[in-house]
């Protein structure tokens, strides 16, 4: 009879590398399916285009709006940033409140009121047009649009007045507010702004009354200052009235006071600049509940319905002395997609010239989706490699989702399982055109429901004057914390890269699962000999733990510290690099049992009194023997 044997020890060393992580996060796919620089799972790290593996920067409180809001419930609502030369703040609504910001991180109300949102609870969308910050649900009862605006001397708000009540999704393209009505399902359109002064802006003479001699006008009550005008008379009746001061920070229309006596039967009615004219509402998507908006390339604006999603072109007719603003009933309505949509305005971001969202299929690219209809193919998810990600999202609350985009980064936050808040956060690299994984930091459970260390509620980019630009997130606590990515490398300390959502810090718990090391061959076993390990400048200390055929074994190195320049081949040769360098750490493997998968696993040690916090994870090298099966005749 035959006689088998093994002849793998007579072979030459096989050799297997991750050689870099530029490729991000696979974990659609199977792990042995994955290339030399992508990794089955990362959580809490990040890459550049070298393809180093590093720590993510930390999120820090930047500014304190618990000690000024009231209970343990806080509602946050909407975050953003106004940049005018004669102000810059960051503006939190919270609680039905709003908060200004400075670049110091010094919080103070827009006023005396205690509410200048209508609601406490809902969703406060806002954008920026010239000096003023339009937001939806003012707190008036009329739960219009309205406006805030810095004076010179005091922030002041006023109300839109004759905005969409309970509108949505405000978005600004060439100077006009673009809110939704979600009643009617129609959007509304302004005019040209800035025209919203919180000033009367026209009289009319309703009676013009008897025995009255020229004098002036004023005007009382409305909440607002500093009206004025004049009159004219002929034959004691009132015949013309003309503005000199509109005033400012009306709320409600005055009464009109005129100076002489006369008979007492003059009536002077104000009015407000008509700023959404009725004929400037129309309808999109037959039906299909409108979801969210947002500014595209040029004068396009995209309305995003639960399951489609159109583009408005908003362009102004060209005249022959100037350009013509055209009435919404000329706009020019084509269709994206009529069989996905968007299920959350916030998730909505440029990313460029194009348009990154979320729908129930995944993460969506405009620019891909408007392919779909050419070569009936999905091209338009960018997602899927991570679907198993996207498949745990708790799509109930998903209309809470929000992102942002960021120095190449689509960040994506969304609750998951049973979660009601922003829970998982996932990030792509737009440079690479890949996932970086998830971030989520400490996770605590707590009646079943897992809880992050960072849970944004709404993101905002800053540039204020004289320092960096920076991300902020607005925590479901009510904290802005500010991401810590604008440090220069050369300025970094640990704390960097921890996260501190109120006064401590917190480690990230990052954790990496590479792909499977297979030495080119999936269906033979193997015996591994060694493994190699590479760190670029890095002083995390981690444990290194070992998977074989998807089954973990005993950690190959516990509390590495990675910092230590500790050279570590099969034999022992201690030797010390230089600060800053290269390390590399060297480990006989010949006590693992033969397997035809290795993977390995990298996370942050728990090592008590640890204060080193940055992986730079450069390479990983190992080298094995194939055992092949040979039969003797």
């Amino acid at each position: 009879m035959p006689v088998y044997y093994n002849d793998g020890l007579d072979d030459p060393v096989q050799y297997d590398r991750q050689a870099s992580f530029v490729g991000g996060q696979i974990s659609n796919f199977r792990e042995n399916l994955l290339n030399e620089s992508q990794a089955e799972s990362l959580k809490d790290l990040d890459t550049e285009k070298n393809g180093i593996l590093k720590s993510r920067r930390g999120f820090h409180r930047f500014s304190d709006l618990i000690g000024t809001v009231s209970g343990t419930d806080t509602n946050t609502q909407g975050l953003a940033y106004f940049d005018t030369d004669a102000k810059e703040s960051l503006v939190a609504f919270v609680n039905g409140r709003i908060y200004v910001i400075n670049s110091s991180g010094t919080a103070a109300t827009v006023d005396s009121e205690n509410q200048r949102v209508n609601s406490v609870t809902a969703q406060v969308d806002s954008c920026q047009v010239a000096d003023k910050l339009f937001y939806n649900s003012y707190y008036n009862g009329s739960n219009r649009v309205g406006q805030v605006k810095w004076t010179g001397a005091a922030w002041e708000v006023i109300e839109v007045h004759d905005g969409p009540t309970n509108s949505k999704f405000l978005v600004n393209n060439g100077f006009r507010i673009f809110a939704v009505q979600p009643s009617d399902n129609q959007v509304y359109v302004s005019d040209i702004l800035p025209s919203v002064s919180g000033g009367v802006d026209s009289l009319t003479i309703t009676d013009g009354g008897a025995t009255y001699t020229a004098g002036t006008l004023s005007a009382t009550g409305g909440g607002g200052s500093s009206f004025a005008g004049t009159y004219t008379v002929d034959a004691g009746v009132i015949k013309t009235v003309t503005i000199t001061n509109a005033g400012t920070g009306y709320t409600s229309l005055p009464t009109i006071v005129v100076s002489h006596a006369g008979d007492g039967n003059a009536v002077i009615t104000p009015a407000f600049t008509t700023v959404f004219p009725a004929a400037n509402a129309f309808k999109v998507g037959l039906g299909d509940p409108i979801t969210g908006m947002a500014t595209w390339v040029g004068f396009n604006v995209v309305v995003f319905c639960k399951n489609s999603c159109y583009v408005i072109d908003t362009n102004p007719v060209p005249a022959t002395a100037a350009p013509t603003v055209p009435a919404a009933s000329t706009f020019s309505i084509r269709t994206i997609s009529t069989s996905s949509g968007c299920l959350s305005h916030g998730s909505i971001a440029q990313v460029g010239e194009d348009l990154y969202y979320l729908s129930r299929t995944g993460v969506r690219s405009i620019r891909r989706t408007m392919e779909e209809n050419m070569i009936a193919s999905d091209v338009g998810i960018i997602s899927y490699p991570i679907q198993d990600v996207i498949d745990s999202i708790n799509w109930a609350k998903a209309d809470i989702a929000t992102a942002t985009w960021w120095r190449g980064r689509y960040i994506l936050s969304f609750p998951t399982g049973a979660s009601l808040t922003n829970d998982t956060t996932i990030v792509y690299n737009t440079n690479t055109q890949s996932w970086m994984g998830v971030w989520r930091g400490t996770v605590t459970i707590s009646s079943g429901v897992e809880s992050s260390t960072i849970n944004p509620t709404d993101y905002a980019v800053t540039q204020f004057t004289g320092g960096k630009p920076f991300l902020v997130s607005l925590d479901k606590i009510g904290n802005p914390l500010q991401f810590r990515d604008f440090v220069e490398d050369i300025n970094l300390v640990d704390e960097d890269f921890q996260d501190k959502p109120v006064t401590t810090l917190i480690d990230t718990g990052w954790e990496a699962t590479t792909r499977a090391f297979t030495f080119g061959e999936q269906m033979t076993s193997k015996d591994v000999e060694f493994a190699e390990f590479e760190f670029d400048r890095s002083d995390a200390v981690i444990d290194i733990g070992v998977l074989l055929d998807n089954e973990s074994n005993d950690n190959l190195a516990d509390e590495l510290d990675t910092g230590s320049g500790e050279l570590r081949l099969t034999f022992t040769l201690p030797s010390t690099l230089g600060s800053g360098a290269i390390t590399r750490f060297r480990y006989s493997m010949t006590q693992y049992p033969e397997f035809r998968e290795l993977q390995f696993n990298f996370k942050q040690s728990a090592q008590a009194g640890t204060d080193s916090k940055y992986l730079a994870l450069r390479s990983i090298h190992a080298g094995g023997f194939l055992n092949s099966v040979g039969v003797e005749s």
